[in-house]
């Protein structure tokens, strides 16, 4: 019932808790005080023998009353710096494990179900801790003082407040082993609820242009509803449990009412004493009655610890510590890779150095964007060494990587702000270095048009065209100054003006330094040094543009290919 791992995540908490129980205690200790003083002041008026009326009884009251308002507001703000603590720190620790797992943590974790741990889940741990086990703990502290105190007045009526006691505890231990499984179902469909939601939202285009967007509605429709039946029934078991727990603590505190009332009756428990346990039965109960109320908190939050507990434990992929300056060259040996059961790349080999475009081309789904993800270190190779620098590239670090690598890709995004914050994440360059770059990609005159450095871009750049928001990108990586540029379909769905653009700063660039560039259009790539052609999962010729085409095979087909279509779109279709 307790999680230890919980409590040693955070060591503070610990000593806050321990706080926390005791100025709980010590509020319960007040408010017992105050019920002794209060009887011992209204018995007299009860029997009209005021003479018995003591001044001290009022100091008693006051004295406890303040005790218990002091103990409790103390109380609830030990509560407070614990929940804050324990929130931050798994927080923490989950942001932390995914930048460890680096660019391949969707390979490892769902997005979706990464952020409703982060957020529902640790709301849900946080109860356990700030609740259940302050609660759980002073629970067994006020129940054995109160008996202690009230074995003063009448043994055997105390005793059955003792004998009552366990069976809240064994209750919710029931209670647990019944409900563990719905609760893991629960989450279970929760994290798949959201992993599906999130799923539609991001591929709601694409889904209303293949006309399956109403099939997935159905879908989600399905889903919601088992999360919602399921949702019912952990209700359903909490409504009982809390039922059961006043079953026994309401029913225990009249039975103890009811031993009082007949020890009173003969005469071995004085009107005081009946009045203490009448008032005191209730602080006996309630609590454990409180308890019950939070088992259910309790439950919940275990179950979220344990799905919390599995990311964090989750093995990451193991990474060197190599470091490097630049990159002068890239090379594969016989490298494969599959998404599943599905191969993607079969032993491919490659040689790439010094300065100069490599063009990667082939049908789509022919491998092209993977070799980009293994590059960046998105994903591991499943056999075979790609190297860069001859270091395997597992074994370099991935920031000091990906300090020497820029990708610039179809659909590179800018952020809302101005101008002048989009390209500084690049680098902290000076404005004279922005309008630079930006007069190199043939933006400048768009630019101070527009307000200069500080214009303001829409959120993901809806004030701009697509071939604006490649400029922008192109511009924000020669601010990096990167060893190695991949363009991955950089020129697709842009306008003739900005691709030239772009196309006349990548020639520039391969003087200096290494590209590589996916290409759909196969015209951007004939002034490559080396082009690798892919098809069925394999490179199948490598070469220049005029060695390939002397080849007459996959390459020159491709060519071929496109330059019909391109032809038949420019001249248009005739009857």
């Amino acid at each position: 019932m307790i999680n230890k791992r919980l409590l040693n995540l955070v060591p503070e908490v610990k000593g806050l808790l321990v706080w926390s129980v005791v100025l709980k205690w010590m509020a319960f200790i007040g408010n017992i005080g105050f019920i002794i003083a209060m009887v011992q002041l209204v018995v007299p008026l009860l029997l009209k023998e005021t003479e018995r009326i003591g001044i001290i009884w009022v100091a008693v009251m006051v004295l406890s009353g303040g005790i218990r308002l002091v103990s409790s507001s103390m109380s609830r703000k030990m509560v407070f710096r614990m929940s804050a603590l324990i929130k931050y720190e798994l927080r923490h620790q989950l942001y932390a494990r995914v930048l460890q797992a680096g660019l391949e943590y969707q390979e490892l974790y769902s997005s979706a179900a990464l952020t409703q741990l982060a957020v529902e889940g640790i709301e849900q741990l946080d109860q356990v801790v700030s609740q259940f086990y302050p609660q759980f703990f002073y629970c067994m502290a006020a129940s054995l003082s109160l008996f202690t105190i009230l074995s003063f007045y009448h043994l055997q009526a105390a005793l059955v407040l003792l004998v009552c006691l366990p069976l809240i505890p064994l209750s919710i231990v029931v209670i647990q082993k019944l409900a563990k499984r719905l609760l893991k179902k629960y989450w279970g469909l929760y994290t798949d609820l959201g992993d599906h939601f999130l799923e539609n939202l991001e591929g709601l285009v694409t889904l209303k242009s293949y006309g399956a967007d109403a099939l997935k509605a159905k879908q989600m429709d399905e889903d919601a509803e088992k999360f919602r039946r399921v949702t019912m029934r952990v209700l359903i078991m909490q409504l009982n449990s809390i039922g059961m727990m006043d079953i026994v603590a309401y029913g225990g505190a009249a039975l103890t009412i009811l031993v009082a009332l007949g020890a009173y009756s003969q005469g071995s428990l004085s009107l005081a004493g009946v009045l203490i346990f009448i008032l005191a039965s209730a602080e006996f109960f309630i609590p454990l009655r409180q308890l019950g109320s939070f088992f259910h908190v309790a439950m919940n939050g275990n179950t979220a610890s344990e799905k919390i507990f599995a990311v964090l434990d989750t093995p990451l992929p193991v990474r060197g510590d190599q470091t490097i300056d630049s990159i002068f060259s890239v090379s594969a040996k016989e490298v494969s890779f599959s998404y599943g059961d599905q191969p993607v790349l079969s032993r491919i080999s490659f040689d790439i150095e010094g300065p100069g475009l490599v063009g990667i081309v082939g049908a789509s789904g022919s491998g092209k964007s993977t070799i980009m993800k293994l590059l960046t270190q998105q994903i591991t190779a499943d056999e075979g060494t790609l190297s860069v620098n001859h270091h395997h590239v597992t074994a370099i670090r991935p920031e000091s990587l990906l300090k020497q690598l820029c990708v610039i890709s179809y659909d590179a995004f800018v952020f809302q702000g101005t101008l002048k914050e989009n390209l500084a994440m690049a680098c902290h360059a000076s404005d004279d270095a922005m309008m630079a770059v930006l007069k190199q990609v043939n933006l400048l005159d768009f630019v101070l048009a527009s307000g200069g450095l500080d214009m303001q871009i829409q959120e993901n750049g809806s004030n701009l065209s697509g071939g604006q928001k490649q400029r922008i990108a192109l511009a924000r990586g020669l601010l990096m100054d990167a060893s190695l540029y991949l363009f991955d379909e950089a020129t697709s769905n842009i306008d003739v003006e900005s691709e030239t653009a772009i196309l006349e700063v990548i020639d520039e660039l391969a003087m200096r330094k290494p590209l590589i560039m996916i290409a759909h259009r196969l015209r951007n790539v004939q002034q490559a040094k080396q082009i690798l052609v892919l098809d069925q999962h394999r490179i199948v010729e490598t070469g220049r543009h005029e060695e390939l085409m002397a080849l007459k095979g996959r390459y020159a087909e491709l060519v071929e290919s496109q330059e019909q279509y391109e032809t038949v779109l420019e001249g248009g279709y005739h009857d």
